[in-house]
């Protein structure tokens, strides 16, 4: 899916790049006119 990312140690998905790299997975919502995804916060 568009604006995830995947983990290669861990499998995991993310969108976002926080402190430190740690990585996160915001919630997000699809804009159905343009099929693009924005989180939410």
């Amino acid at each position: 899916m568009r604006g995830y990312k995947w983990d290669k140690t861990t499998g995991a998905s993310y969108n976002a790049v926080g402190t430190n790299g740690r990585k996160y997975l915001l919630p997000a919502l699809v804009d159905p006119n343009t099929l693009e995804c924005s989180t939410i916060v």
